[in-house]
């Protein structure tokens, strides 16, 4: 996990990535679309599809991580609740056949959720953390690794 982070630290934004963002054109306010961030990048093509990002998820960072096996890593902010999230999440993972856990289950760790997912070509690297940061803003952090 530590070597996914480093890498997305010096890599640059994802060239593959598709232009399709017709599921994340919710109407915001002025004052959301601040919160949000001005970058907003498309969703990308590695993302299984079908993957339930929220309408109003504003991309910031999508990258392939030139690892064995192939990692990928992107962090979005958005305004829906964690709980809506959590939810769509355990649906996908339940309609692709994934198995997805509670990663920090019986564990407080301050506003963080961390959702495991793994089966289907995605090794147990793989996982979604869903942190809160008191504004009423939830920035998930997608890290999918491919099996080897």
């Amino acid at each position: 996990m530590a070597l996914v982070a480093a890498s997305c630290m010096l890599a640059a934004c994802s060239g593959e990535a598709q232009q399709g963002t017709a599921e994340r054109a919710k109407a915001l306010s002025p004052e959301e679309a601040r919160l949000l961030g001005s970058v907003n990048l498309p969703r990308p093509d590695w993302l299984p599809e079908g993957f339930p990002l929220p309408a109003d998820a504003h991309i910031y960072t999508a990258v392939k991580i030139n690892s064995q096996p192939p990692s990928y890593q992107l962090q979005a902010r958005t305004l829906e609740e964690t709980g809506e999230i959590w939810d769509a999440l355990i649906q996908w993972g339940m309609d692709e056949n994934l198995k997805t856990e509670d990663a920090l289950a019986g564990r407080e760790v301050g506003t963080t959720r961390v959702m495991a997912i793994s089966g289907q070509g995605w090794n147990s690297i793989s996982n979604v953390q869903i942190q809160e940061d008191g504004k009423g803003i939830r920035r998930m952090i997608v890290t999918l690794q491919e099996e080897g």
